[in-house]
């Protein structure tokens, strides 16, 4: 008895010191697992949200290789926001949309059918697919698009198309259009008038864009060097980064760099009116790096948004001789019925993949912040979370459900 006594009260002991251990870890393993649910909480309080369901219909005529860049980000946002397709599923970027399929060489217009019961029409671009989008397949690089004008394969806003839209819009949708859907090659059609009638903005023949390097034969294309040639007589001689505006109508074009621009991003988007439900969450000054187009707003509409050039005394001097504004809608409403908003810029070609992880809830507000205070020139995440997003949201916040 008295030789196992020390054994006993040896496992005794042990099992003392183990609970000990554990009084002392419970702290720890309590922070830890706090830790853990709060920095989960976005993922799951996104989950814990209950999905909407709603017809959004994408229009995008504009893919002629397998990136779906000119809607993707918007579908990112139907998932970020929860809104799911009548049948409970998340809209696919590759295969919920209207328009040029190049995974499977197939194009489709809007039908009737499409847009029955639409909460939302999402036109993203109708410009369209061209010939020379595919003339770097044969050197095996298909996804490089040509920046020469070529013969057009599928594209531009059809009569039919515009007829479905405006009985849907008659039917209580609300209707978004960004840069493109109704200018080339609609623009000038009778398609085209119905469209500016419809939306209370006419295109005004001319749009411009920010380049990071206007040397770059990669980057600038040869129908605006050769436009600036016929206008200045001149070579194109630039290099660096600038901001062309050219007109559409005749040889009219202007080449912003160096003294011409003020110190900042060159393209800056402002609100005009700042309690509007569309832009109301829209940062003032939001960098925008992109196409851009002139809008002329009609009467029956109310331009929210606008586009302003960062320019100096000698920049403005060169935009008023060559006739071209300073200052000029970028987000223009109108409001009879249903809401119909047109965008002069694009907020959902955001020039790469959206953000990951877009099943997350409450942490916008840090994202914003985040990217206004790390954001390099010619980064559209800046674009992406201080206006396209709150534009996206205001917008929505006007769909009748």
């Amino acid at each position: 008895m008295s030789d196992q006594r020390p054994s006993v009260w040896l496992s005794l002991g042990e099992i003392a010191a183990q609970a000990d251990e554990v009084r002392r870890t419970r702290p720890k393993l309590v922070l830890a697992l706090l830790a853990a649910v709060i920095l989960l909480s976005p993922v799951w309080m996104w989950w814990l949200r209950p999905p909407t369901r709603a017809r959004v219909v994408i229009l995008d005529k504009t893919v002629p290789h397998e990136d779906w860049r000119e809607h993707e980000a918007f579908a990112w946002w139907l998932e970020h926001r929860r809104i799911r397709r009548l049948d409970g599923v998340a809209y696919d970027p590759t295969r919920d949309y209207v328009g040029y399929h190049p995974d499977r060489s197939f194009r489709d217009s809007l039908t009737a059918a499409d847009v029955a019961d639409a909460a939302l029409i999402y036109l993203a671009d109708t410009y369209g697919v061209y010939t020379g989008d595919y003339r770097n397949a044969s050197a095996g690089d298909s996804a490089t698009t040509s920046l020469d004008r070529s013969r057009l394969i599928y594209g531009g806003l059809l009569p039919q198309e515009m007829a479905h839209i405006a009985a849907a819009h008659a039917n209580g949708a609300v209707v978004v259009a960004e840069f493109n859907s109704y200018a080339s090659p609609t623009w000038g059609t009778p398609t085209g008038a119905a469209a500016e009638a419809f939306f209370g903005a006419r295109h005004a023949g001319w749009v411009g864009r920010w380049y990071s390097n206007l040397g770059s034969n990669e980057e600038t294309p040869p129908w605006m060097r050769d436009q600036y040639e016929r206008f200045a007589h001149a070579p194109w001689s630039f290099s660096g980064e600038g901001v062309v505006l050219v007109s559409e109508t005749d040889d009219r074009i202007v080449v912003l760099t160096g003294d011409d621009l003020a110190e900042g991003p060159p393209v800056l988007l402002e609100r005009d009116v700042v309690d509007d439900p569309v832009v109301r969450g829209v940062h003032d000054g939001t960098p925008y790096w992109y196409w851009f187009g002139g809008l002329d707003p009609l009467p029956s509409s109310r331009v929210l948004a606008s586009f302003r050039l960062n320019v100096t005394a000698r920049g403005r001097a060169q935009l008023a001789a060559a006739r071209f504004p300073e200052r000029f809608a970028a987000v223009v409403a109108r409001r009879e019925g249903a809401l119909r908003v047109t965008i002069a810029g694009e907020l959902a070609d955001i020039g790469g993949r959206p953000p990951m992880l877009p099943q997350s809830r409450g942490i916008d507000g840090l994202r914003r912040w985040w990217v206004r205070r790390d954001s390099p020139r010619g980064d559209t995440r800046y674009l992406l979370w201080n206006a396209s997003i709150p534009v996206w949201d205001g917008v929505w916040g006007e769909v009748r459900r």
